[in-house]
This record gives structure tokens, sequence and C-alpha cells, in this order.
């Protein structure tokens, strides 16, 4: 995931399992639903998680996803960001 700050950093960080589990167990205690019935808090928060697991960010979930004041302005999975002129062994012939 690629993270960026209000103040311009950039900060990134590999998303793991432990990541989207938490997001689940939030999720069930807070009703938001699944990751398909609201993609933006899923990806926001599975960033938030994955930055804070790595130690780049130790701010709280309500400072990085605050509706109307976020110190995350920008989060972007790159869960599609392959590329496609890449190859081996399973990736793209």
């Amino acid at each position: 995931m690629t993270v960026e700050l209000r103040d311009g950093t950039i900060l990134r960080a590999d998303s793991t399992s432990a990541d989207y589990m938490k997001y689940e167990q939030t999720a069930k205690r807070h009703k938001w639903g699944s990751m398909q019935e609201n993609p933006a808090i899923w990806e926001i928060f599975v960033g938030w998680c994955a930055l804070v697991r790595t130690g780049q960010y130790t701010g709280s979930w309500e400072q990085f996803a605050n509706p109307t004041d976020p110190d995350a302005v920008n989060v972007d999975g790159d869960l599609f960001d392959a590329d496609p002129t890449l190859s081996g062994p399973g990736v793209g012939g």
C-alpha cells in the first residue's frame, strides 16, 4: 500500500493477513460491512494497519481517517498494479 499523508510524506507498506483479520474484527464491532460492501473504509483501514504494524505511523485510526481533516489524504492499495510485461513462473507466461 502507498499512503500520502497531509504533509506530503509518502509511506509504503505491504499489507498482510494480520491486517485483513484486524479489519474483519473491527468491521464486525463497528458494523462497517465487508470489503465488498465498503471498499473505501476497507482500503484506508488496511493501509493504517500496515503502517502502524511497520512502525511508520503512530497516530490513531481517528487521526488517520478523520472525515473532515484526515492525516491520510490518499491511500492506494496497489492491489491491481501488476506489470503485465513481467514474465516468469506464474506471471504472464
